[in-house]
C-alpha cells in the first residue's frame, strides 16, 4: 500500500512531455547546485551523472506537507456489538522550483480530501486497517501530483495558439495535459487601454 510520490512525480512530468526530470535521492537543492557547476565546468568529466545537469533549467523539491488517514468508530445503540465506522483521507502535497542559481520561483501546492459513507462494522473489523482507504489515497495521490506538474507546465511554459484555422485553433496542449474531446476553454479578446483622465495611470 506504500505510494512512491518521486515516481508518480516523475511519471506525470514524463506524461507533460515538457520536462525530462532527472532524480537526485537524498540530495539537497545545494548539493544539485554544486553538481550543477562542476557540470558546468571546463574541468567537468564527461560523465553520466553529470550530463543530465548540463542543461538543467530548473529544480524541483516535492513535499508531502499532510497525510492523514482518519478511522472513527461509535458504538450503535440497537446493538453493542456493532459500530459505525467512518473514514477520510487528507494529503497536500507542494513542489517548490528552483532556478539554476537556487533562486526560488514559485510554490505548486495542491490538496485532496476525500471521506467514505458510514458503514456497520463488528468488533473484528473494528481493529483491522482502514484498507478502504487505500484506492483512494493512490487516486489522490495521482491526481495531486498531476494538477501540481500541470501548474507548473503552465506557468514555465504557458499555453500557445499553433494555429488559428476559421473555425478552431491549434494549441500546444492534448491529453497528456488533461485536455479531451469536449474540453472548453475561456478565449479573451484584448480590449483596447483605458487611461484614467487625472492619473494617467
Amino acid at each position: 500500500s506504500q505510494i512512491d510520490f518521486i515516481q508518480v512525480f516523475r511519471e506525470a512530468m514524463l506524461d507533460s512531455r515538457t520536462f525530462s526530470p532527472l532524480l537526485r535521492d537524498d540530495v539537497s537543492v545545494q548539493a544539485l547546485l554544486q553538481e550543477k557547476t562542476i557540470s558546468d565546468s571546463p574541468l567537468a568529466v564527461d560523465a553520466d551523472s553529470l550530463m543530465g545537469l548540463v542543461t538543467t533549467d530548473y529544480f524541483l523539491e516535492p513535499v508531502l506537507r499532510d497525510f492523514n488517514i482518519r478511522t472513527s468508530y461509535s458504538r450503535m445503540e440497537v446493538r453493542d456489538d456493532l459500530y459505525e465506522r467512518s473514514d477520510s483521507v487528507s494529503i497536500e502535497l507542494s513542489a517548490t522550483i528552483y532556478n539554476t542559481q537556487g533562486e526560488y520561483q514559485f510554490e505548486q501546492r495542491e490538496s485532496f480530501e476525500r471521506s467514505f459513507p458510514v458503514v456497520v462494522a463488528d468488533e473484528s473489523a473494528r481493529q483491522t486497517d482502514a484498507l478502504r482507504n487505500v484506492t483512494a489515497i493512490r487516486e489522490g495521490s495521482s491526481e495531486l501530483v498531476r494538477g501540481i506538474v500541470d501548474g507548473i507546465v503552465t506557468r514555465v511554459n504557458p499555453l500557445t495558439i499553433l494555429r488559428v484555422y476559421e473555425e478552431y485553433f491549434l494549441i500546444d496542449r492534448g491529453r497528456n495535459n488533461g485536455f479531451n474531446e469536449g474540453s472548453r476553454f475561456m478565449v479573451f479578446e484584448p480590449s483596447e487601454t483605458i487611461t484614467h483622465p487625472v492619473t494617467g495611470a
